[in-house]
């Protein structure tokens, strides 16, 4: 019983004290009848076993955003170390943008000292940038980022977070040019 998706050891022991010993036995159950001591989840494991689908690959959507970021292992204090960070923590964004066939219309960039450490001063800040027509180039994503960083960036703290997160995002294939922006992307290539 234990090979079937949410079912664990306890469920299991549950189940068996109604005879239902295996895959097949959970399949034949009532659905109706075990939802209400096991919940709506266990119906819809009955149903799946039965073969009529409970989630259908339409009603996955993607995300409507996208964040990465991460504490840093030593304290930074430099701009073109938090430049650096940022720049891969934007790289790593627009690959989860790109699997997803979306498009950003927008970045956050945020950047904070550590909270706990009260020998030093506490600073933290955050940054947005829109694009003027959505992107998933990860060179755009980048150089918006670092821009962001450049205006939050204050020296003399000890950085200890930064990141950022992709907004708005929309679908790659909704996407309509603006006949009023020349940003190269719109151009055909002609021999």
């Amino acid at each position: 019983m234990e090979d079937i998706w949410g079912i664990g050891s306890r469920l299991s022991s549950r189940l068996k004290d109604l005879n239902i010993y295996s895959a097949k036995d959970l399949r034949d159950s009532n659905p109706k009848r075990l939802r209400k001591p096991f919940g709506v989840v266990m119906e819809r494991i009955i149903q799946e076993l039965a073969g009529f689908p409970c989630l259908t690959l339409d009603s996955i959507q993607p995300r409507k955003q996208i964040c990465s970021s991460q504490s840093f292992g030593i304290k930074i204090t430099e701009l073109s170390d938090l430049e650096e960070a940022i720049s891969y923590y934007a790289s790593i964004a627009s690959v989860k943008l790109r699997k997803q066939d979306s498009l950003t219309s927008g970045i956050h960039v945020f950047l904070q000292t550590s909270l706990f450490n009260k020998n030093q001063p506490i600073y933290a800040n955050s940054s947005t940038y829109s694009f003027l027509s959505p992107a998933s180039d990860t060179r755009d994503i980048i150089n918006a980022a670092r821009k962001c960083m450049q205006q939050i960036y204050k020296k003399g703290y000890q950085y200890h977070k930064a990141g950022l997160m992709l907004l708005e995002l929309i679908p790659n294939t909704i996407f309509q040019t603006d006949m009023f922006v020349d940003d190269g992307k719109n151009k055909k290539i002609s021999f």
